[in-house]
């Protein structure tokens, strides 16, 4: 999330060594704000929490085919699907901020 967060911050930075620091396209150093960094780390990993959470809430994906499958066959490729139904709770369990 560091990387991320040095590119949002300094638009300059084309490539960042974990040891030498952030470089620019002419490869010259380029300063860092170590808080600024941390802040911004900090605020990209809670706005991406709920990414992991769905992630992790999802059926597995053959259990999301077997549900397209049984809507296609009772013609229920709608909202009043399975499929959709379990995709819409794991959504709605876990919004995005």
């Amino acid at each position: 999330m560091r990387h991320e967060a040095i590119y949002a911050l300094y638009s300059s930075v084309v490539s960042i060594d974990d040891t030498l620091g952030a470089f620019d396209k002419d490869g010259k150093a380029v300063s860092i704000d170590e808080d600024a960094v941390t802040a911004k780390a900090n605020e990209l990993a809670t706005a991406n929490a709920y990414v992991g959470k769905r992630l992790a809430a999802y059926p597995q994906l053959a259990e999301q085919f077997d549900m397209m499958f049984r809507d296609i066959a009772a013609n229920k490729v709608t909202t009043d699907g399975e499929l959709y139904k379990a995709l819409a709770k794991v959504k709605s369990d876990n919004p995005k901020p």
